[in-house]
């Protein structure tokens, strides 16, 4: 018979499996399931700083790697159809290769070793050359030539060569235009023309120069210019005359005015001539009479006086007045284009920006065969007045000497004038010349006591008629044609001193000078130079006349050195004053008295 085991099988296959009454087993943990990686997620926060030819990226890293560490990024801009990128470990990450002045799209992703993120959101900048701010232009500009819709700019450095814009912008306005791109050159002249201005406005302007071999502009400071004004509008301009810069001149005392002309923020500055001097001295601040004796030496004077205006006139444009000093004159003109006359006609032009006849000036129009269009004699209108400059210099062909009749405008000259007289409507009319047409003592000294004779006036020098004699077919005498035609002033220089005269309705004022060392000589050369009626006040300083539509009023505002001053002489004070009102119907005054001498 068989025994029966099955029990105790039972329990130990039982206990194999962990259950019954057996001791229990020790658990096995699964094995873990590890997710797949994938992609980072984008950069976040993406800020564009733009540079010179390059944009920076800073950015924040993603908040998820994708379950993989991020092994790089790669920032790309993009301006049309051109990108450029650059690489990183991280932020920031800057682009190179980038084009100034075009904006650029600007993303990063981020890399692990799946692959690439998303790209993040665009930031934007628009690269720009590095920029560094110098106070001023570094060498001289001289404004000219302004009308209504456009202003003349030359510019000139002695040492500098690069790229040059201009950024400007009418005052009031947010944004800036930039000139076309020109190439200065050092030891030459750039002209740039300013076009589609707004007429009646004021503008400020920067210069930009890239110099030659640098990656950095250099920026000068704001400055400033005024569009022509219509009537009804008022304005100041201002006056100077004979700067001469030779041994009786001071350079800090002409660099005093200057600077208090361009205080006054004048729509314009007239000077009156005498200033480049090449008739007399080839060298500035010399007593040695020498004429140049060669172009090159003539314009180094030029570029003299060039640096001189430049304290004032990169904001007030300048009109230039021939002097008699300023060797354009008619006898020295023998036919050769290597002459004085020539040499100096040419400068004039070359270094400054003088009017030419168009819509807004009218004047010499002549083409000389040898000096070609000289541009000596001009007019315009602004606000309510009208402005004429006059040159008796260049059409006087024999050196007057004793006789006065020789000195002349010219018929052509005079001609126009007569046309510019007649047909004006100004409220005020200006005229500007250096000296009287013939003067006295040979020399065209004085002011309404010369202005009797010759062709200015009409006499000889005896009293006796002369004009029709001397001027066959000429209308009249020009004092006759300005009392005719209502002329409010005539500005003259020549004679180094500030008198105020009127003469039949016609304010006659000789213009101080700007520089002189001797500034209480005023009385003396009054009388050396035959004045005897008027207002006499000493050198130096210069003239502010305002023009409203209801008047003009003509300052002398005298020029101080601090070595100089005390409580009666303050630097800017104003020594003299008189005002002309609107309309001009004075009656006529004859001379009358003794000279009235101020300080």
């Amino acid at each position: 018979m068989h025994k029966i085991l099955w029990p105790s099988l039972l329990i130990a296959s039982l206990a194999a499996c962990g259950g019954g009454g057996g001791a229990a087993s020790t658990p096995v943990a699964p094995t873990p399931v590890t997710p797949a990686a994938t992609v980072p997620g984008a950069p976040s926060s993406v800020a564009a700083a733009a540079g010179d030819g390059k944009i920076t990226l800073s950015f924040t890293a993603p908040s998820s790697d994708g379950g993989a560490a991020i092994t790089g990024y790669t920032a790309s801009c993009a301006a049309g159809s051109t990108t450029a990128t650059g690489t990183g470990a991280a932020s920031p990450i800057t682009v190179g290769g980038l084009t100034n002045g075009t904006a650029y799209s600007c993303s990063v992703i981020a890399t692990n070793r799946i692959g690439n993120s998303a790209a993040s959101s665009a930031a934007t900048a628009t690269p720009a050359a590095a920029v560094s701010v110098a106070a001023d232009f570094p060498g001289d500009i001289v404004l000219g030539a302004p009308t209504d819709t456009s202003m003349r700019l030359k510019l000139y450095s002695v040492d500098r060569s690069g790229t040059l814009t201009i950024a400007y912008k009418a005052a009031t306005d947010a944004s800036e235009t930039q000139s076309a791109t020109q190439n200065l050159v050092a030891g030459k002249v750039l002209e740039v023309t300013l076009n589609a201005l707004r007429s009646n406005t004021a503008y400020q302007y920067r210069v930009i120069l890239r110099q030659t071999g640098s990656t950095t502009d250099t920026v000068s400071k704001n400055y400033r210019f005024q569009t022509a004004r219509p009537k009804g509008q008022s304005f100041t301009f201002t006056v100077q005359a004979d700067s001469h810069m030779d041994e009786n001149s001071d350079v800090d005392q002409y660099k005093r005015t200057l600077a208090n002309i361009l205080a006054d923020q004048p729509d314009f500055h007239v000077d009156l001539g005498d200033t480049f001097m090449t008739e007399k001295h080839a060298e500035p601040l010399t007593a040695v009479i020498a004429q140049p004796t060669s172009k090159a030496t003539l314009d180094a004077r030029y570029r003299y006086e060039r640096a001189n205006f430049g304290l004032l006139t990169h904001s007030a444009p300048l009109f230039l007045v021939n002097g008699n000093h300023d060797a354009e004159l008619g006898w020295l003109v023998d036919g050769s284009a290597q002459s004085l006359p020539m040499w100096a006609s040419q400068a004039r032009l070359e270094f400054f920006p003088i009017p030419t006849p168009n819509a807004f000036y009218t004047g010499d129009s002549f083409v000389d065969p040898v000096a070609g269009n000289r541009v000596a004699w001009y007019s315009w209108n602004w606000g309510d007045a009208q402005f004429i400059v006059l040159d008796p210099f260049w059409n006087t062909a024999t050196k007057p000497g004793a006789d006065a009749w020789n000195f002349t405008l010219g018929a052509r000259q005079y001609q126009w004038l007569v046309e510019t007289l007649s047909k004006s409507t100004a409220t005020f009319k200006f005229v500007f010349l250096h000296n009287i047409v013939g003067g006295l003592d040979g020399a065209m000294r004085g002011g309404i006591e010369a202005a009797p004779f010759y062709e200015w006036g009409g006499k000889n020098s005896d009293g006796s008629a002369g004009f029709a004699q001397k001027r066959p077919g000429w209308t009249a005498p020009i004092h006759d044609l300005l009392v005719k035609y209502k002329v409010t002033a005539v500005f003259k220089g020549h004679d180094h001193v500030y008198v105020r005269q009127e003469l039949d309705g016609v304010v006659y004022q000789t213009v101080p000078q700007p520089s002189a060392k001797n500034n209480n000589s005023g009385a003396n050369i009054a009388s050396d130079y035959h004045y005897v009626a008027g207002t006499i006040v000493s050198s130096s300083g210069h003239l502010r006349v305002t023009v409203t539509p209801g008047k003009v009023t003509s300052q002398y505002v005298r020029a101080w050195l601090p070595k100089d001053e005390n409580a009666s002489r303050r630097n800017g004070q104003i020594d003299h004053e008189w005002t002309v009102n609107a309309p001009v119907g004075v009656s006529p005054q004859k001379i009358t008295g003794p000279a009235k001498v101020a300080r």
